[in-house]
């Protein structure tokens, strides 16, 4: 994806797993700077899109009206309204992916 930067938020012991990303990729560690969620946010407001498992980031992107496409398992929990292509509780543009399955706008 050229001209495309990617942020990691990622904190604890998975965040070592972006060694594993390759150089080109272009990613940049931010956890080291986050140190409650009013960094997260901050960070959070100034990005075009949110990438991201179900995670209390996701959910604080939605709370803030940006962009999140939430990576979820095939078979996820009540929570996500299955046989729908939205979430009431995510606003718009919102995608929810899965191996099998997307929810959200194609």
């Amino acid at each position: 994806m050229h001209r495309t930067t990617f942020y990691s938020l990622q904190k604890g012991p998975a965040a070592s797993q972006i060694l594993d990303m390759p150089v080109e990729m272009n990613l940049i560690d931010l956890a080291p700077q986050l140190s409650d969620f009013a960094d997260t946010a901050a960070v959070l407001a100034n990005l075009d899109l949110v990438i991201s498992v179900d995670t209390a980031v996701a959910h604080l992107a939605g709370a803030l009206g940006k962009p999140v496409w939430i990576l979820l398992t095939h078979a996820p929990d009540w929570r996500w309204l299955l046989n729908r292509e939205d979430s009431p509780g995510i606003p718009p543009p919102a995608s929810f992916a899965s191996p099998h399955r997307v929810i959200g706008p194609r």
